[in-house]
């Protein structure tokens, strides 16, 4: 199945995770999309798959900052 069959749903593009360099998408055998916030490795009591959309994330680091 392809991005164009099952595209993100909307929380996710207006989620702070959506640019985040601790993102890891990962998609299971019936073809549903999730984001694993890889700084619950760092941070145990943080979420591995945080609820859609996250507005405020202490951990957010942009992926592209503009500087």
């Amino acid at each position: 199945m392809n991005d164009l069959q099952n595209p993100l749903p909307a929380a996710y593009s207006a989620s702070q995770c959506s640019n985040c360099v601790h993102k890891k998408e990962i998609r299971n055998q019936r073809g549903s999309r999730f984001w694993l916030c890889l700084k619950s490795r760092e941070v145990p009591a943080w979420p591995k798959y945080p609820r859609q959309p996250v507005k405020q994330c202490r951990y957010v680091e942009e992926e592209n900052p503009l500087t």
